[in-house]
C-alpha cells in the first residue's frame, strides 16, 4: 500500500499531506480488518511530525541518528579482542550511510579481524577508534530523495578504499547528502593504478545507487581530470584506452549523466569516505580484465617476475611506474597507461623494459611465422 511501511509488527503510515495521510490510514485499517488483525491503541501514535523507526529518527528534514545508538558508540570501551572489534564495527556500520569515508578510517581496525593476524591494539588503532566515534557523533542529516531535484554523485578513491556520496542540489545551489557509501579495496584492487581506482569508484557508486540513478539524468563528480575526458568524451574512448577502462565505459553507457571535475579540496565528502572504507570480505577474486591482461604478460618469452623487476629498474619505465603508483595526474598518452601485477600496460599491450626488448621481438617474429592473425598484440 502507498504510504505504508511494515517491519515485523511495527507499521508506519505516512502521507505528503493530510488527505493522502487519511487515505493511507483508512486503507491500512481496512486491510487489518479483512485479515483479522488488531492494533494496540495504547501503543499507537497518530499525526506525529517525527518518528523513530528502525534505529533512525525521521522528520520532514530527513533521516537522523538516534541518541540511543550514538550513546552506544560513544560509550563503547576499547576492544580487547577480535570479537569485540567485530562488535564495535557492526555497531558503527549500522550508521555507515551517514559517515563520509567510513571504509578507509576503519581500515586499521578491519585488519585486526583478518585470519592469522595477531591481535595487537596499536596507536593507529586507537586513533581510528576515536576518529570513528567522532564521525558517528557528527550532526549530519540525510535529506529525503526528491525526484524533482537535480542529483549528483561524487566518488573518490584512496590507497585502501573507495567512497561516494549521493546528493541533491537545491535551488540556492547548495548540495545536501541523501546517503553515503564506502568499501575497502581487495588485495588485487589495491595494486591498480590511481586512474583505475578512481574509475572503479565511479562504477561501484553507480551500481550501488542504481535504483536512484537509472532512468534519470545526473551529474558525476570526480577529482581525477583524465576521467572527464575518457568517460565524458562524445568522440568515444581512445583506441588504445586500457582494457579495464573500456570495460567500465561500457557499463556507464547505460546511464544518462554529465561528468565534471572538482578539485580534491572541494571534493571532501567522497574523498573522506574513501579514506574510511566500510569493511568487506577481501576475496582475492580477479576480474576478467585482470585475467586477460595477466594472460598477455604470461604469453611473453620472459616471466612476469622478470618484467616486474626490470620495469622498476628501467630508465624510461621506472619514472612512469612511480607516477602511476603515486596517482599523479597524467595527461595525453600517459593517461592511458595502467599497472597490472607490477607491469605497465598500454591498453592491451605490455610495456617491455629495454633489457628484454630484443628477446621479445625475436619471440614475436617466430610467432608471426606461425600465425598471421597478430594485429593488436605486437
Amino acid at each position: 500500500m502507498d504510504g505504508v511501511k511494515v517491519f515485523m509488527d511495527d507499521a508506519r503510515i505516512t502521507g505528503s499531506d493530510e488527505i493522502s495521510h487519511f487515505t493511507a490510514l483508512e486503507e491500512f485499517f481496512k486491510k487489518c480488518k479483512e485479515h483479522g488483525l488488531k492494533c494496540n491503541l495504547n501503543k499507537s501514535k497518530f499525526f506525529q511530525t517525527e518518528i523513530n523507526f528502525l534505529g533512525h529518527r525521521i522528520d520532514s528534514k530527513g533521516l537522523h541518528k538516534t541518541n540511543e545508538k550514538i550513546s552506544a558508540v560513544v560509550n563503547a570501551s576499547v576492544p580487547k579482542n577480535v570479537h569485540e572489534v567485530k562488535s564495535f564495527l557492526g555497531l558503527v556500520n549500522f550508521y555507515g550511510k551517514f559517515c563520509e569515508n567510513l571504509a578507509t578510517i576503519a581500515n586499521t581496525l578491519n585488519n585486526l579481524t583478518k585470519k592469522n593476524i595477531r591481535f595487537l591494539w596499536s596507536k593507529d588503532c586507537q586513533v581510528a577508534f576515536e576518529q570513528i566515534k567522532k564521525e558517528i557523533c557528527s550532526p549530519k542529516v540525510l535529506v529525503h530523495y526528491d525526484p524533482s531535484l537535480p542529483l549528483t554523485l561524487a566518488s573518490d578513491a584512496s590507497p585502501v578504499g573507495i567512497g561516494c556520496v549521493l546528493s541533491h542540489v537545491y535551488p540556492d545551489g547548495s548540495e545536501h547528502p541523501i546517503t553515503f557509501a564506502s568499501r575497502t579495496l581487495s588485495g588485487s584492487e589495491k595494486k591498480y593504478s590511481q586512474i583505475d581506482k578512481e574509475a572503479l569508484s565511479i562504477v561501484w557508486a553507480v551500481k550501488k545507487f542504481y535504483l536512484y540513478l537509472k532512468g534519470r539524468r545526473f551529474t558525476l563528480i570526480t577529482d581525477h581530470k583524465p576521467l572527464v575526458a575518457i568517460f565524458g568524451s562524445k568522440r568515444g574512448l581512445p583506441v588504445l584506452a586500457a582494457t579495464r577502462l573500456l570495460h567500465y565505459a561500457l557499463i556507464l553507457q547505460s546511464f544518462e549523466f554529465d561528468i565534471i571535475f572538482r578539485k580534491t579540496i572541494e571534493h571532501g565528502n567522497a574523498d573522506f569516505l574513501s579514506r574510511l572504507p566500510k569493511t568487506s570480505e577481501e576475496l582475492e577474486v580477479k576480474d576478467d580484465i585482470t585475467i586477460f591482461q595477466m594472460s598477455q604478460i604470461e604469453a611473453l618469452p620472459v616471466t612476469s617476475k622478470e618484467l616486474r623487476q626490470e620495469t622498476g629498474k628501467d630508465i624510461e619505465l621506472s619514472p612512469l611506474l612511480k607516477a602511476l603508483r603515486e596517482g599523479k595526474d597524467l595527461q595525453g598518452r600517459e593517461a592511458q597507461y595502467t599497472i597490472e601485477e607490477g607491469c605497465i600496460m598500454y591498453g592491451q599491450r605490455v610495456c617491455i623494459p629495454r633489457k628484454f626488448q630484443k628477446n621479445v621481438l625475436e619471440g614475436i617474429t617466430c610467432w608471426k611465422l606461425r600465425n598471421s592473425k597478430n594485429e593488436g598484440y605486437s
